[in-house]
């Protein structure tokens, strides 16, 4: 596979360059990796913090993205 049709995939993948795909499975390992915890709960206390603030994010950046797109869509 040439370079030129990896950046195409990762690109087709990431959709507009906003690092979603990136988000997503770094949120996916920390919630695996928190279910998969045997510590007490308060050594995964800061895992579970990590995987909320992960979670606002990606919510956040679809709100946004969801914004951005009604605000294309009414200049067209």
């Amino acid at each position: 596979m040439s370079d030129e049709e990896v950046i195409k995939r990762r690109l087709q993948i990431d959709g507009d360059g906003t690092g979603d795909d990136r988000r997503l499975n770094d949120l996916l390992k920390t919630f695996i990796k928190w279910c998969n915890s045997n510590d007490a709960s308060d050594n995964s206390q800061p895992i579970y913090d990590r995987l909320l603030a992960q979670l606002a994010q990606c919510e956040f950046d679809m709100k946004k993205s969801d914004f951005y797109a009604t605000v294309m869509q009414q200049e067209l």
